[in-house]
């Protein structure tokens, strides 16, 4: 408190905040609905009162939801969004796979959670199957904040975390997306089935256990073919869509957007995520045939002309990249994605002297940014101004992300298979129910 709650340099949190959408500044043309800062989360007043807690009078609203995925009669996969406490009917042909996904979203958080900080919090989600009257399989799918190693090779927990040698595993959720757990339960051999599964985000601090959020459904077998799934909802499709391209499933997560559109032709914030998907996975001219309809609609919009100068950019065309994004500037000078397109824009144009400003800026913006290091170190390399040029690799080297030591990785790994498989973005977890007896 004792600087009003003002920029830390090295505090990350902060700097995720400045560049969500919760932040002024945020390309989206219209105000977040909700938008809040730091004070109004993290202040809540008890007893008239404010108290700074984690989690306090405006804590993010955490959702599970189930998405089953069966195979259309074109080869694509349908989704069915799933009740929860319901009981689904699922068709399933002998050697078939079920295949559910469940979808991991927060609402009015404006930075990744969980913090990574110098004490580690437990938070992850956990699970139950149940097949028919067999014994429950739990344990967990997904764990979030970071895994860490000691030198002894184990578990950095919080009594121990002064130990941490080297992180292994950093996942959170973003401010602008979820996670996704992929579940495939193997029903071949088994002519009937009844799942029971459950799941909940379960955070541990002080060895006290807070269920954030949690599902429960029913997938049982049929004999009859599957009815088309129920009438998806765009927003759901969209956070989905979100959280596909994070784990970099690009093609899926452009199918995402692009059924959200054809839902809501209306709605922007469904054509601008899939116009970043089609740049994400190198679509650049699919991309900018987008983004110019979007600019023939609303000529002024901020997020639309920032996306045709990052599209001219990847094609090469660097001025006409600039005179696209440099107006932005006036009206968000903190938003780190539009002075780095325009910094490299610059640099590959030799403007040495606008781009050495330009990442100066970027450097103002977040201090701990090891790209607009680098970026700097290059411009004062093509000025021979050695000195500060290595005095910028030096902050680079320092800001990079700390390399697992693999004489301590590899063994860690091969004695926890599941969290050498949980560092896999995209991953499948694989329950064969044929070894719990049939229903």
């Amino acid at each position: 408190a004792q600087n009003g709650y003002k920029h830390i340099p090295d505090d990350t949190t902060w700097n995720e905040w400045q560049q969500s959408r919760y932040s002024t500044n945020s390309l989206e043309p219209e105000p977040i609905k909700g938008r809040q800062d730091c004070m109004s989360c993290h202040m809540g007043k008890r007893d008239g009162i404010a108290q700074h807690e984690s989690l306090s009078a405006g804590p993010a609203a955490f959702q599970i939801s189930a998405a089953l995925l069966t195979q259309s009669s074109t080869g694509n996969k349908q989704i069915d969004w799933m009740k929860p406490d319901t009981e689904n009917n699922v068709f399933a042909h002998l050697g078939s796979k079920v295949n559910v996904d469940l979808l991991l979203t927060a609402d009015r958080i404006g930075h990744a959670f969980p913090t990574v900080s110098h004490s580690r919090d437990v938070t992850q989600i956990e699970f139950s199957v149940i097949h028919g009257n067999s014994y429950p399989l739990t344990g967990f799918l997904h764990e979030l904040g970071m895994i860490g190693i000691t030198g002894d090779g184990e578990y950095a927990y919080c009594e121990n975390f002064t130990k941490l040698v080297t992180p292994i595993l950093r996942r959170q959720i973003s401010p602008e997306a979820g996670d996704v757990v992929h579940l495939q339960f193997d029903v071949k051999e088994v002519k009937r089935f009844k799942i029971t599964l459950s799941a909940e985000l379960v955070r541990n601090i002080d060895g006290q256990r807070h269920v954030l959020a949690a599902f429960n459904t029913v997938l049982q077998s049929t004999t009859k073919a599957t009815a088309q799934p129920n009438s998806p909802n765009p927003d759901r499709l969209y956070q989905y869509g979100l959280a596909l391209l994070k784990q970099g499933d690009r093609t899926r997560a452009r199918q995402m957007f692009k059924q959200c559109v054809a839902l809501k032709p209306l709605e922007r914030k469904y054509k601008t995520a899939s116009v970043n998907a089609a740049i994400a996975n190198g679509d650049f001219l699919e991309a900018r045939r987008d983004v110019e309809k979007l600019l023939k609609e609303t000529p002024n919009d901020p997020m639309a002309r920032f996306q045709m100068g990052a599209v001219l950019r990847q094609m090469g065309q660097f001025q006409e990249a600039l005179n696209w994004l440099t107006p932005l500037v006036d009206q968000h000078s903190g938003n780190r994605e539009l002075l780095l397109n325009i910094g490299l824009c610059q640099l590959q144009l030799g403007k040495n002297e606008e781009c050495e400003e330009t990442f100066k800026q970027m450097c103002g913006v977040n201090p701990a940014d090891a790209t607009a290091h680098y970026n700097l170190m290059q411009v004062y390399l093509r000025q021979k101004k050695v000195s500060v040029a290595r005095r910028e690799e030096a902050i680079f080297r320092s800001l990079q992300e700390e390399t697992p030591l693999q004489s301590i990785r590899e063994p860690f790994l091969a004695a926890h298979p599941n969290i050498a498989e949980e560092l896999k973005p995209n991953h499948v977890h694989l329950y064969p129910l044929t070894n719990w007896g049939q229903h």
